[in-house]
C-alpha cells in the first residue's frame, strides 16, 4: 500500500491533497460501521442494470479497481464462470479479507495494492470495471493509461455509479476527512468528453437513476 500525501487534479481540474494510507483506514473504519457489506435496497436495481450494461460474458477476463468487500466481485465472479478471471483490487486490508471471505471462486485472484500498482498482465483484459470508485482515484490520467495497458484492443472501460450523480455528490459531501479523496462525479457526458479528448472511444453514456459510462480504450499504433 503506497502512503504519503501527493498533489493531484480531479476531473474538475482542482489539487487536492491524497493520503492513501488515510483511505485506507476510512473505508477499513467504513466496514467495521456496516458500512459497504451489502447493497442498500435502493442500489440493487442499478447494480443489476449495471451488471448486464457491462456486457460481462463466460469466459472474459475482468480487472476490479476498489473492489472494496467484494459486493460486486461475487456478481462479476458468477458471470465469468470458471473459463474466467476476476482481478480483484483493493488497498483497504479489511475491506481486502472481507472480499475474499465472500468471493470463494478459484478464478479470482486478490490484491491489495493499488490499481496503479497491481501486478498483472498487459493487454489480457475484457473489461475494467469501476463501480463506486471513480471519485476516489486519484492521478486520473495515469489511471487512464495503466487501464488502457491493460485492456485487449476491444476491450471496455466501465465508470458506473449505482445511484445517480446527485446522489453520489451529496454523499461524497460529507466527506471531509484530511486526505480521503471524494471529488464531485462530473456529469456523464463531460466525463465521456474528456476521455474521448484522450482517445477513448465512449459507447454508452447514462446519468440517470445510474451513472454509467462505458469508452474502448485509444486505437494503438
Amino acid at each position: 500500500m503506497a502512503s504519503g500525501e501527493q498533489n493531484t487534479k480531479d476531473t474538475a481540474g482542482e489539487d487536492q491533497p491524497v493520503d492513501r494510507a488515510a483511505m485506507a483506514r476510512y473505508f477499513d473504519e467504513a466496514l467495521e460501521s456496516g458500512m459497504f457489506v451489502d447493497f442498500d435496497p435502493d442500489e440493487r436495481a442499478g447494480i443489476r442494470r449495471i451488471l448486464d450494461l457491462c456486457g460481462v460474458r463466460r469466459g472474459d477476463w475482468i480487472f476490479e479497481p476498489g473492489c472494496g468487500a467484494g459486493r460486486f466481485t461475487r456478481l462479476l465472479a458468477q458471470r465469468v464462470g470458471p473459463s474466467g478471471q476476476v482481478d480483484a483490487c483493493e488497498m483497504a486490508p479489511r475491506m481486502i479479507e472481507a472480499c475474499r471471505s465472500r468471493v470463494r471462486s478459484d478464478w479470482v485472484r486478490f490484491h491489495q495494492t493499488t490499481a496503479l500498482e497491481a501486478n498483472l498482465p498487459a493487454g489480457e483484459y475484457d473489461v475494467v470495471v469501476c463501480l463506486n470508485v471513480w471519485p476516489h482515484l486519484d492521478s486520473v490520467e495515469a489511471h487512464l493509461e495503466r487501464f488502457a495497458a491493460l485492456l485487449r484492443p476491444q476491450g471496455r472501460l466501465v465508470i458506473a455509479h449505482s445511484l445517480g450523480r446527485e446522489s453520489v455528490n451529496a454523499i461524497h459531501g460529507f466527506v471531509a476527512q484530511p486526505g480521503v479523496r471524494a471529488c464531485p462525479l462530473p456529469p456523464a457526458k463531460d466525463l465521456a468528453a474528456q476521455l474521448k479528448s484522450l482517445g477513448w472511444r465512449p459507447e454508452s453514456v447514462m446519468d440517470e437513476e445510474i451513472y454509467f459510462v462505458c469508452a474502448q480504450p485509444p486505437a494503438r499504433p
